[in-house]
């Protein structure tokens, strides 16, 4: 990974289950966002805004769901980073003026039961891989498991050439 990019994430190339650390944009399979994920994983840098969530083996909690993608994105490009929801897709101004905490303070104040949200400038976003987490207990409890299976996950990561990665 990068010397610039936020947050200090693993290659997820050599995936640990004991010891990873990923920004991880969750797509819930709502309001017509699969497009980019199903179509063109690129498509994503056209967004005006991506919410993402921070995780390591310690906090693997994302926004409702079981899929995602591993992204890198530069310093400069975080917009906002809190160790709760910022609650972005509601009042984006407010979640903006929370300024950008560093990330060992957002994996600390992380908890099983709430993600963390990191809003970013998409333009520079470098997508390292895709993931899945069948255990995301809110996604369960919402009924918002992604339309993409584990195994249209792992066809998704093979088609584009990424590593695919099982959190379990």
């Amino acid at each position: 990974m990068t010397n610039n990019s936020w947050g200090n994430i693993t290659d997820p190339t050599l995936h640990n289950p004991e010891s990873f650390r990923y920004l991880v944009h969750a797509d819930t399979g709502c309001h017509n966002t699969t497009r980019y994920f199903a179509d063109d994983l690129d498509a994503i840098t056209e967004l005006d805004m991506v919410s993402a969530s921070l995780i390591d083996s310690a906090h693997s909690r994302t926004f409702a769901s079981t899929f995602g993608i591993i992204i890198e994105v530069p310093v400069q490009d975080v917009l906002a980073a809190d160790c709760r929801d910022l609650n972005s897709k509601n009042n984006t101004s407010v979640a903006l003026s929370m300024g950008v905490k560093d990330p060992e303070v957002i994996l600390e104040g992380s908890t099983d039961f709430m993600w963390n949200e990191i809003l970013i400038n998409p333009k520079d976003i470098m997508i390292r891989g895709i993931t899945y987490t069948p255990r995301n207990r809110r996604s369960t409890l919402l009924g918002m498991l992604h339309p993409l299976t584990i195994d249209d996950s792992r066809e998704l990561a093979m088609k584009n050439g990424l590593p695919f990665v099982l959190i379990e």
